[in-house]
């Protein structure tokens, strides 16, 4: 086996696909208008009854914590064996 031109055949193979990929991220974004431009004003505030994302504020049993903050659940750590 040869790995430097391996690597480097690799190498080159993923740098050349990159302008296809940022192409392909630009069109999906287009389509789905996922994001806004740097210097557009802020989108208008979501609807009283809007569905919110589950991480995005942290439940109401939790005293003390800011509204931008995540939960994030760990899980209990297995005992050696």
């Amino acid at each position: 086996t040869y790995p430097y031109e391996t690597l480097c055949l690799a190498t080159l193979t993923y740098l050349a696909t990159i302008p296809w990929s940022v192409r392909r991220y630009r069109q999906l974004e287009a389509e789905y208008g996922t994001t806004q431009p740097a210097d557009a004003p802020p989108s208008a505030p979501p609807e009283p009854g809007a569905a919110k994302s589950p991480l995005s504020t942290p439940p109401a049993s939790s005293p003390g914590t800011s509204p931008n903050a995540q939960v994030i659940g760990f899980r209990p750590v297995e005992p050696k064996r």
